[in-house]
């Protein structure tokens, strides 16, 4: 039998009184019918069902949707996993997010967050993700706007558990 080892990972965490002002969109909200937005393209799709119908270079998946499994997107290689849990942005996360790369990142948690980890590094990339039971939210990312972010983010550090 295999043991749980529980390590602490470095995060940077999402204030609680900052999710609410978050979860409304952050840019061009594309409301859909029946789910599906069409002819939208972008460099990074945060979001399984968002990756599933838009054009991409980068998808960013946790094989979820509103917290439930999901079918499972077809992926492009190839694919990089990174554990980020929910509510934060993981430092190995980030790292991955700094990388120059076509494919897609598999996460262990939630890619709700990806986007700030985006604009923290890049300038003027586009980012499409799902607003849930609405359509899809575009941004185009701006360092200056993510180390606006990068303020409101607490350093912590959170257990994760490994089979």
């Amino acid at each position: 039998m295999t043991k749980n080892v529980i390590e602490k990972i470095p995060v940077l965490r999402l204030p609680f009184k900052i999710r609410k002002i978050l979860s409304s969109p952050q840019g061009v909200l594309y409301i859909s019918r029946k789910g599906i937005v069409k002819g939208l393209k972008a460099y990074y799709a945060v979001g399984d069902f968002v990756s599933q119908t838009l054009e991409y270079m980068i998808s960013i998946v946790d094989y979820k949707t509103r917290r439930t499994k999901f079918v499972k997107p077809v992926l492009k290689k190839p694919i990089v996993q990174t554990i980020n849990p929910r509510g934060t942005l993981s430092i190995n996360t980030r790292t991955i997010l700094k990388q120059e790369r076509i494919g897609s990142i598999l996460v262990r948690g939630e890619e709700d967050l990806t986007p700030i980890g985006i604009a923290l590094e890049k300038q003027g990339y586009k980012i499409a993700y799902g607003q849930p039971g609405i359509g899809v939210v575009v941004i185009t990312s701006e360092l200056v706007r993510g180390r606006r972010l990068l303020k409101i983010l607490e350093p912590d550090t959170t257990s994760i558990t490994r089979a």
